[in-house]
């Protein structure tokens, strides 16, 4: 069965951004309906007003069933950078979500790979992560003396900048706190 067919939403809001403001200056719950002719299920906006009122299904015009759901809570949201954008259609968000989560499994997946291919190399080698080094490929090394008191030089000179920009931050943001 096509999600479409299965769900189908009256309206595309976010449930969880229906505020006071958002619909002219009143809450209206979503409530969840399914029609027992065609098997129907959606959401539909429904004034407390009108909640006596038969909703007819999308699909076939039959009166529908409200559905028991859980409690749905709102809370302000004032994101500070980018979010995942909500269709208002629940079984797509779930989809994307699922899409969300498998990319993450893959990218744990990875993670795991490489950390026990560093390990197979540090008891092989007998030595400690500390003197290894990842190729762009992927694989680890076992650095040279050499190698290694360079990558140490480099990390120096990392920290040592790292500190410097800090410091350059710290001291513009005072100046800017400091002026009217």
């Amino acid at each position: 069965m096509d999600a479409l067919e299965s769900w189908a939403p009256s309206r595309c809001f976010d449930r969880r951004s229906i505020t006071s403001e958002s619909i002219e200056g009143r809450i209206i719950p979503t409530y969840r309906h399914k029609c027992p002719s065609c098997g129907l299920r959606f959401e539909k906006l429904v004034p407390s007003s009108k909640l006596a009122d038969p909703v007819p299904c999308l699909r076939c015009r039959a009166d529908t069933e409200r559905l028991l759901s859980a409690a749905s809570v709102g809370f302000a949201h004032h994101p500070t950078g980018p979010k995942p954008q909500n269709t208002g259609v629940s079984t797509i968000d779930h989809d994307v979500d699922r899409i969300i989560g498998r990319d993450a499994e893959l990218r744990l997946v990875e993670m795991q790979k490489r950390q026990d291919k560093k390990k197979q190399v540090i008891d092989r080698n007998q030595v400690s992560g500390y003197q290894l080094s990842r190729l762009d490929d992927g694989e680890y090394f076992v650095m040279s003396e050499s190698e290694m008191k360079a990558a140490k030089t480099a990390r120096i000179l990392h920290q040592d900048a790292m500190e410097r920009i800090n410091s350059y931050l710290a001291s513009r943001n005072q100046k800017e706190g400091d002026s009217p």
